[in-house]
């Protein structure tokens, strides 16, 4: 799965993230609005998370993602040093 996650520069102390809402069309990539849950110091903290492929939930409970089974890269921006 191609995805990006955009996040202040923090630990995430557990992969799971509640989600805020999505916004996707059939056949688009989705843009899901989190809140991280179970996190140390980063709390009020809203990451937004970029898919660029059709997200399964399954068996999850809709209003949360857990990274460890849809494992999100971290996005990283070029440096202008």
């Amino acid at each position: 799965m191609n995805a990006q996650l955009v996040y202040p520069k923090t630990r995430l102390s557990k992969k799971l993230v509640r989600i805020h809402s999505i916004r996707a069309r059939l056949g688009t990539a989705a843009n899901i609005v989190c809140a991280t849950t179970h996190v140390e110091d980063v709390e009020g903290i809203s990451p937004v998370f970029r898919f660029n492929a059709p997200i399964e939930f399954e068996s999850e409970s809709r209003h949360y993602l857990d990274l460890n089974r849809h494992p999100i890269c971290e996005q990283r921006t070029a440096s202008h040093s």
